[in-house]
């Protein structure tokens, strides 16, 4: 399908010289055909089988995966940079709870880096936006600031609003943030 959405159809032949797998082929062919990735080519074609508009939404999400991942290899200076605005947004005081808002960056590098890889994918197959470094310090301000507002009554520590216990309050404030629903929230307590 990659070869046909790319109009590249002479690429498999190149490996097929003796027609030795046509018969395979045909029958790929024929089962991608029921499921309305090809249809049957005119008679004044040269190739029996073209792309359907389903095969080529099927081979441009698959392609937007690889190109996901291409952009996914973030540089370690990129990476640190983020960390360092990330820790910046939280105060630089000891929580009610007794822990320090701000950790380490080095793991805070570890867990955005680990954040990315896992939400970014997410999020573009999910609500189909890619995940910026901006949206993240964004909601992370967003969380802050609403905390802040309590004297940061309960609020996590920076490492533990990316992930703890295999759940991120990050990704929930992402997606809040996303959808404008901390927006809402804030009306509402200026109504309060």
């Amino acid at each position: 399908m990659l070869a046909m959405y790319e109009d590249k159809i002479q690429l498999l032949d190149k490996y097929d010289e003796h027609n030795e797998k046509k018969k395979v082929l045909i029958l790929e062919y024929q089962d991608l055909q029921i499921h309305g990735f090809l249809t049957a080519s005119g008679p004044e074609s040269t190739v029996m089988f073209d792309i359907t508009d389903k095969g080529r939404e099927f081979v441009c999400l698959i392609k937007g995966y690889f190109d996901d991942q291409e952009e996914e290899k973030e540089s370690a200076a990129e990476l640190r940079k983020l960390a360092a605005d990330y820790l910046e947004v939280f105060p630089k005081i000891k929580l009610p709870s007794g822990k320090y808002a701000r950790v380490a960056s080095p793991e805070i590098e570890k867990k955005l880096n680990t954040f990315k890889r896992k939400y970014k994918p997410y999020f573009k197959k999910q609500f189909n936006w890619i995940l910026t470094n901006e949206d993240i310090l964004q909601a992370t301000k967003t969380y802050v600031n609403r905390y802040a507002k309590k004297g940061y009554q309960f609020m996590v520590t920076s490492s533990y609003f990316i992930q703890k216990n295999e759940k991120s309050a990050l990704a929930d404030e992402l997606v809040a943030y996303k959808q404008g629903l901390t927006q809402v929230q804030d009306k509402f307590e200026k109504q309060l």
